[in-house]
C-alpha cells in the first residue's frame, strides 16, 4: 500500500505576531533617533564603545548604546534596510519582545566578544552584527522548520540566500568582519537552542494531507476486510 503525502503548512507558513511591521519601523526608528544623537549632542562621547571604555572604564551601557548609534548616514542606511526586514521576519514569526531582547543581547555579546579579541585601541559603532545574528538566528530555525523539502535542498536554498546578502563583496578597513562572522555564528547557535527549548511547539504546526492508493487493496475472500496486492 503507497501513502502519497502532501504539505499542507507548518510554524512558517503564516505570521504568528501581527506587530511584525511596527516592531521593525520601531527598531530602525530607535537607530535613527541614537544616531542623530551621536552626531548632533554633546552625548556623543558616551554612546560608542571603545576597548578603553569597556574593559578599563567599566562603562558597561556602551555595549548596548553603540549598536544603535552609526558613523554617518551611509552606514545607518547600508544597515537600516536588512535590519528592517530581519527584525520584521524575526518579530512576525517569534514575537517583537523576544526580536528586542535578542537584539539588545547580541549586541552586547558582539560587541564584548569583538573589543576582547581584537585588542588594543578600537571603537565599535552600528547594527550590522546584530543584524547578522538576526540573519542566523532565522536561517538555523528556517533549516529545522522547512521540512518539505528535504535537508539538500534546504541547504542549497541556506547557502544560495548566504552567499547572496551575506559575503561582502568588498573589503572595506572600516567594517568590523569579525562582527558579522561572530553575529552569524551566535545566531545559528541561538536558533539551535531556542528550537530544542520549544520544539514541541514549533513542530506541532506541521500539517500534511496523506492519500492511500485503493486501487492497491481487494477485498479478501475469507474476511470483511482488505488486503494488499502484491
Amino acid at each position: 500500500m503507497r501513502l502519497k503525502t502532501k504539505f499542507i503548512r507548518n510554524f512558517l507558513s503564516k505570521e504568528q505576531y501581527k506587530s511584525g511591521k511596527i516592531y521593525a519601523i520601531f527598531i530602525v526608528f530607535l537607530c535613527v533617533f541614537a544616531s542623530h544623537l551621536y552626531w548632533n549632542s554633546g552625548l556623543r562621547d558616551l554612546l560608542s564603545a571603545s576597548t578603553t571604555t569597556i574593559f578599563k572604564n567599566h562603562e558597561y551601557w556602551r555595549l548596548i548604546t553603540s549598536t544603535f548609534i552609526h558613523g554617518d548616514l551611509e552606514h545607518l542606511l547600508s544597515n537600516s534596510l536588512m535590519l528592517f526586514i530581519l527584525s520584521y521576519f524575526v518579530a512576525a514569526f517569534y514575537g517583537a519582545k523576544l526580536c528586542f531582547f535578542l537584539s539588545v543581547i547580541s549586541g552586547i555579546l558582539i560587541n564584548f566578544s569583538v573589543l576582547g579579541i581584537k585588542g588594543g585601541e578600537m571603537s565599535l559603532v552600528g547594527a550590522s552584527g546584530v543584524v547578522y545574528f538576526l540573519w542566523g538566528f532565522w536561517l538555523s530555525l528556517y533549516l529545522k522548520l522547512q521540512t518539505q523539502y528535504n535537508l539538500k535542498g534546504r541547504l542549497l536554498r541556506v547557502g544560495a540566500i548566504t552567499l547572496i546578502l551575506l559575503v561582502p563583496t568588498s573589503y572595506a578597513p572600516n567594517v568590523s568582519y569579525m562582527a558579522h562572522f561572530l553575529g552569524l555564528v551566535y545566531g545559528l547557535f541561538m536558533g539551535e537552542v531556542y528550537f530544542q527549548l520549544n520544539k514541541k511547539h514549533l513542530t506541532s504546526f506541521e500539517d500534511w494531507e496523506v492519500k492511500i492508493n485503493l486501487e492497491e487493496l481487494v477485498p479478501d475472500e475469507n474476511h470483511n476486510d482488505f488486503s494488499r496486492v502484491e
